[in-house]
């Protein structure tokens, strides 16, 4: 399955609808072609009834979402879930949302040299290592004109706190930076993005913790 999200809408690619996806404000498409699935995606951006638009493909999903990437410019992104040695999460606030750090690759740049980087850079934490990997995310936006789809792809983050200064990076709009507990984080990310929802969501129901 791929999903991409449009502020709070998503658009689903999938081999089977789930019963928890039928409901009044999704709409279902076969998929046959991508001018058809284009066609609907308008729809899905620009109708406020509709929450998600679920494409059924029959034949490889993959292919079929790569036909559908293939329709905007797609920009690679890294971030982290960084938790620390008193079992508490690294959350930034910026534009009036908790959220996770992360930000754009830059040329040449491998996916973990830039999740590590923007981590250091948006919060001024050091020595944050890499545990393993998480679902990557995509999101669809409109900018100068051009349509954009942002693929980031996650980790999880170990490092330590202590003798660490927090500094929130104001020159990219980040307020604050916090540590939180996983109730805490719980709490705050309830009027975060979708997509920081559900990954986290993902983690924490995934982790054998608590």
């Amino acid at each position: 399955m791929y999903k991409v999200f449009i502020d709070n809408k998503s658009i689903i690619f999938t081999k089977k609808v789930k019963n928890s996806y039928v409901a009044k404000n999704e709409l279902v498409l076969e998929y046959s072609n991508n001018l058809n699935l284009i066609e609907e995606f308008g729809k899905l951006k620009t109708k406020t009834e509709i929450e998600n638009l679920i494409v059924l493909v029959k034949e490889d999903i993959e292919n079929v979402f790569d036909r559908f990437l293939s329709n905007f410019k797609v920009l690679e992104a890294g971030g982290g879930l960084v938790k620390n040695e008193n079992d508490k999460y690294l959350l930034i606030f910026r534009y009036g949302k908790w959220d996770l750090p992360k930000g754009k690759t830059e040329k040449g740049e491998d996916i973990e040299s830039t999740a590590l980087r923007e981590v250091e850079e948006e919060t001024s934490l050091k020595g944050a290592k890499i545990d393993s990997k998480l679902p990557d995310t995509y999101h669809y936006y409109e900018h100068k004109g051009k349509s954009i789809v942002k693929k980031t792809s996650w980790f999880l983050m170990f490092a330590s706190s202590k003798d660490q200064h927090l500094i929130p990076q104001l020159i990219e709009d980040i307020q604050k930076v916090e540590w939180m507990t996983k109730g805490q984080v719980q709490e705050v990310l309830k009027t975060s993005y979708r997509s920081i929802i559900e990954l986290v969501d993902m983690f924490f129901d995934n982790s054998v913790e608590g």
